[in-house]
């Protein structure tokens, strides 16, 4: 029976989300991931080595990109590849949902045990809620960090039965991975002390040590992540991020119960403030949900275990709420392994009723059995209509803005996407439209200056590369790409003989943004064209210190100090040039001569 239900599963999950297989590669986040990203492009030891030593732009996802590059590798840039692969993470999670729900459930009836099973691993494959993580490519660190974590969490469990040292090892070293694929899986071993307590186990100092490789893989994976995010939690006040946390668990909930009007944008469009009954009701449904799960801890109840494990999982999801310079409280894709919980929770709490109900009155099964049935069809169909608005670029970005038509990010992200189908006219609406909600957005007064000037208009544009320069964010700092109106302006004016300008813009971005690695890589160029080697050394050392990565920047700065009389350092900076690049013979002629000029 279990393998027919396994069966089962697999085939109408595939079936739900077969459709989204024929979908494109999407413009948002899927170019920068995937199909635009130097390292999935290329599979060497120096690009594996790049996607473990640098953050993408701000998560640590090594197994997740390893993931891309495979593809790319075996089947090129093919969607359906990179879709299929979604699915099949998808589906596997489904059926350990299944297993682990199984394992947990301390019914002595078999039956119950499987029904309860069989229903949280059907509401985890079909709800919609979760569509976003299995329909867009750009997901896959929270579907392959889900899998991974499910796959450890089982591992546990069977180790747990079997005290078999294979089993606990294959959990920690799966968790490696999942930590790898998306840090936001870090509460899997308190998960795990969850599951110990809810299926009686005492908790002594054996099951506590149990735990000690997962917590140092959590705190060792933790610090890496919260380097990459410093500047996303200090944008934000403690408070205004339990205000935000509370209501991103409440929108949750209720999408839950209601699954539509979901999208990939969720913003924050109002003031985060404790006087603001759309933050403080979210905030008091999470006080009772917390109030509830307390209550119930001392009974080992299943309440508690499910808010627990809802709660735990969603609480990496609280310092990710900036995205591109806007507030966002809630992705429907970082709750994918919190939902189990709740799943759980209510196939635990509901199921058994339901069995007992039809065991006393037979004749209620027809309607329990058909009601299961509608249930699970409008599951499916909200989900094969929402993963049908991840077909391209365009159908994704137009769907978010038919729920949210005052999003500035919507706008100007379809607007990218117009611009890169050649469909200036249509882009330049978009950016007019999204400046007309919020003016103070340097990346659209950039990107309509860029379509400006390349149809001609070049005074025009250069009002649009101003007006980016005279607004930047009034709650936060400059992101690295709104430097860049800089760059375009200060290239213009020097194509029109103005020098001086144009060298005062490229010392004025390397001061506003010079904990980025762009300014100060454009400014040593430019000093470098002057043959003021002094400075352009000191602008290309500050770039390699942000990015000792980047190759041109490298043998520039070898360049240049050799220029200076910095021979030794020309030679370390040549060397690091070869290595990260095997194929650069002009960099390798220039360290051999440099070689043999230094033993001399």
């Amino acid at each position: 029976m279990t393998r027919r239900a396994l069966l089962f599963l697999a085939l109408v999950t595939f079936l739900t989300y077969a459709p989204s297989l024929g979908n494109d590669f999407v413009t948002y986040d899927d170019d920068l991931l995937v199909y635009q990203n130097p390292n999935v492009l290329k599979f060497t030891p120096q690009t594996i080595a790049e996607v473990f030593t640098t953050y993408d732009p701000e998560l640590y996802v090594p197994i997740t990109l390893m993931s891309y590059q495979l593809e790319r590798v075996f089947f090129g840039l093919n969607p359906f590849i990179f879709h299929l692969t979604n699915l099949l993470l998808h589906i596997g999670s489904v059926l350990l949902v299944f297993w682990i729900a199984l394992k947990l459930v301390p019914y002595r009836s078999q039956q119950h045990a499987f029904w309860i099973a069989l229903t949280t691993s059907a509401l985890f494959a079909l709800h919609p809620i979760n569509t976003e993580a299995v329909a867009w490519i750009a997901a896959r660190k929270d579907i392959l960090s889900g899998f991974l974590f499910f796959l450890s969490f089982a591992l546990y469990l069977k180790f747990s039965e079997s005290q078999k040292r294979r089993d606990y090892i294959l959990s920690i070293v799966t968790f490696a991975f999942a930590l790898g694929a998306k840090v936001s899986v870090i509460f899997l071993p308190v998960v795990l002390l969850f599951a110990d307590w809810f299926v009686g186990r005492s908790m002594d100092w054996k099951i506590l040590k149990d735990k000690v490789p997962f917590f140092l893989l959590s705190l060792i994976f933790g610090i890496i992540a919260l380097l990459g995010k410093q500047s996303q939690i200090a944008g934000l006040t403690l408070v205004e991020q339990i205000l935000l946390a509370a209501k991103g668990v409440s929108f949750y909930i209720w999408k839950l119960v209601w699954p539509t009007e979901l999208s990939i944008f969720h913003p924050q469009s109002y003031p985060i403030e404790t006087t603001s009954p759309g933050l403080i009701v979210p905030l008091i449904v999470l006080v009772l949900l917390i109030m509830v799960a307390l209550f119930a801890l001392p009974k080992r109840s299943v309440i508690f275990f499910g808010i627990a494990f809802f709660l735990t999982m969603l609480i990496p999801t609280f310092a990710t709420f900036w995205k591109n310079g806007f507030v966002y409280f809630a992705s429907e894709r970082y709750a994918y392994s919190a939902l189990f919980g709740i799943f759980f929770l209510l196939s635990f709490m509901f199921v058994p009723l339901i069995l007992r109900l039809t065991e006393k009155r037979t004749r209620m099964e027809v309607p329990v059995m058909a009601g299961g049935l509608l249930l699970g069809l409008f599951l499916a169909f909200f989900s094969v209509a929402q993963a049908g608005t991840f077909e391209n670029g365009e159908t994704l970005l137009r769907h978010a803005l038919a729920l949210l038509p005052d999003s500035a990010h919507a706008l100007n992200n379809l607007g990218t996407t117009l611009y890169q189908n050649d469909r200036n006219d249509e882009a330049l609406e978009m950016y007019d439209r999204a400046l007309a909600i919020d003016p103070l957005l340097p990346q659209v007064h950039t990107n309509r200056g860029l379509i400006l000037f390349k149809d001609g208009k070049d005074f025009e544009a250069e009002e649009s590369f101003r007006r980016a320069i005279a607004s930047p964010p009034i709650y936060r700092g400059l992101l690295e790409d709104e430097l860049q109106c800089y760059f375009l302006l200060s290239q213009m004016l020097e194509d029109r003989g103005n020098g001086a300008e144009a060298m005062r813009l490229l010392r004025q971005a390397a001061e506003v943004g010079d904990q980025y690695f762009t300014p100060h890589y454009n400014l040593g160029i430019r000093y470098q064209g002057l043959s003021q080697s002094e400075k352009a050394y000191e602008e290309f050392t500050k770039a390699v210190s942000i990015n000792s990565r980047d190759v041109d920047t490298q043998y520039r700065l070898a360049a240049v100090a050799a220029e200076t009389g910095r021979l030794e350092e020309a030679a370390v900076a040549l060397r690091r040039v070869v290595r990260l690049d095997p194929d650069y013979e002009k960099a390798g002629e220039h360290l051999r001569n440099l070689e043999k000029l230094l033993k001399q």
